[in-house]
């Protein structure tokens, strides 16, 4: 599979969701998807995943998002990213039963980077400790 990431040394200072999607559009559906996900616990039921796509759709929240670019392009680049986990079960209260669903992954480095030159892995790793720190409730910025 081919996915093209934006991130550089001018780019390090950037929001990790800007290097995966160039497109704005594409950003703010990500975006929206991470914060609803954050706010119920970290993830989403297929059901509550697709109810969320629908409501992009139609245009209720911060962006108006097509339903299947968003299941097409935003959430399977996530999902082949490793950032969010698919088919992971999930206790429901509600239901009194195991669902499948969606999850946010937090990604596991060390805590200093490698090496002292600018190379791929440093760059993954600014990507990743990015990602985590967007998933901790900061604003995602490398820096």
């Amino acid at each position: 599979m081919k996915m093209l990431l934006r991130w550089d040394r001018e780019s390090a200072g950037r929001d990790v969701l800007d290097a995966i999607f160039p497109n704005q559009k594409a950003r703010k559906a990500a975006e929206e998807m991470v914060r609803t996900m954050k706010g119920n616990h970290g993830s989403l039921t297929n059901s509550q995943m697709k109810e969320f796509a629908i409501s992009l759709n139609e245009g209720i929240g911060a962006v108006k998002y097509s339903y299947r670019n968003f299941y097409a392009y935003v959430l399977k680049k996530m999902v082949d990213l490793g950032l969010v986990g698919r088919d992971v079960p999930l206790w429901s209260a509600a239901a009194r039963r195991t669902v499948w669903g969606y999850s946010l992954r937090r990604l596991k480095i060390p805590k200093r980077p490698p090496g002292e030159e600018y190379d791929f892995w440093k760059a993954a790793w600014l990507m990743a400790r990015s990602w985590n720190r967007l998933l901790d409730g900061g604003d995602g910025t490398a820096g």
